[in-house]
């Protein structure tokens, strides 16, 4: 069971939530009431079922998975410490959002409900991962995406994590550096500022002592 509760808006979305009766935690979707899998437990059963497959290397699909999907999993399969046992079954991973914007000019809408519509000329349930996935593969098999262009932009499963610990990084290098520059109990930069100020490699120490050289004036400088 999760030790916490579905936020608002992702529960209108998948239907999903936990309740709380007399001190009983139920997971329900669309009020009905579902079995909840332990995360360790959830995440070697997919595993064995990636093995099961077959031998060849596996690669995995989802549509922004770069920013979303490809970073929640290896996330929680590092957390469960089941990494080794997790490259051993995948061999990478393949964002088709990223595929169809470079390889497809001629489409107007990349979001997957969309791209459904556009080509198989149909509607679906979007937001459960079993709707999503089987709507992703009649995409494929629709606009004809083939292994060499799903391969072409995949990344190694290392790679990959190790995108995802840098992101990870980055992400925390801004949230410390907003916690840093507060004036009057607000954040003094936007997040899209610190994302880019971090991203540079600029930290907290570089703009004080920019600053101390030469007030406001020295910070436009260093930032410029």
């Amino acid at each position: 069971m999760p030790c916490g509760y579905v936020a608002k808006r992702a529960s209108e979305i998948t239907g999903v939530e936990i309740l709380c009766n007399s001190g009983t935690r139920q997971m329900t979707k669309h009020g009905k009431a579902v079995n909840a899998v332990g995360l360790g437990e959830s995440l070697e059963l997919l595993i064995t079922w990636i093995e099961s497959i077959g031998d060849k290397p596996k690669v995995l699909i989802a549509h922004n998975g770069k920013n979303f999907d490809m970073q929640i999993l290896l996330r929680n399969v590092r957390k469960c410490g089941l990494e080794d046992d997790f490259c051993k079954a995948v061999a990478g991973f393949s964002d088709s959002y990223i595929l169809l914007r470079t390889e497809r000019k001629d489409i107007k809408q990349y979001k997957l409900t969309s791209l459904y519509s556009e080509f198989v000329q149909e509607t679906y349930c979007a937001h459960s991962a079993a709707e999503d996935a089987l709507a992703l593969l009649k995409v494929y098999r629709a606009a004809r995406i083939d292994r060499k262009a799903t391969l072409k932009y995949s990344i190694k499963v290392e790679d990959a994590f190790m995108y995802t610990n840098d992101v990870a990084e980055n992400r925390n290098s801004v949230r410390n550096l907003q916690r840093q520059l507060i004036y009057d109990g607000k954040n003094v930069i936007s997040n899209n500022i610190a994302k880019k100020i971090c991203s540079s490699g600029l930290n907290y120490k570089a703009l004080e002592v920019a600053f101390q050289r030469n007030n406001t004036d020295g910070l436009k400088l260093f930032i410029k």
